[in-house]
């Protein structure tokens, strides 16, 4: 039977290298994110969609800090921010109202700004 303890350590070296990876990808989508300038009407659409990263971001902080330990555990208090960042704000539940709530955005910003979605041909 495999060693629990190593199976641990694993484990949160796997976290540690997926949250490190995560981490840079969120980091680089908001800094495109925030060198766009939307168009009038879409900016409650892009503050939505900025704020749907920056959720994203500090989830994948808190995994990176939980797991960067020198013990057989993962740092409880991150653990525990982890969790609750999760349960707020990127369960299935509040991540689909969130983009829901996006969606409509998107809808209301391209009836006032008299856009129109193109359609595939």
């Amino acid at each position: 039977m495999p060693d629990a303890k190593l199976q641990r350590n694993e484990a949160l070296e796997e976290t540690r290298a997926v949250s490190e990876a995560y981490v840079a990808t969120l980091r680089e989508a908001q800094a495109e994110l925030g060198l766009l300038i939307p168009p009038r009407a879409f900016e409650r659409y892009h503050d939505l969609t900025r704020q749907s990263v920056d959720h994203e971001r500090l989830l994948a902080q808190l995994m990176l800090h939980a797991s960067q330990t020198d013990g057989p555990a993962p740092n409880r208090e991150a653990l525990d921010g982890a969790l609750t960042v999760w349960q707020r704000y990127c369960a299935p539940a509040p991540t689909a109202k969130a983009s829901e709530r996006r969606a409509r955005e998107c809808q209301r910003a391209v009836r006032g700004s008299g856009y129109q979605q193109a359609v595939p041909s």
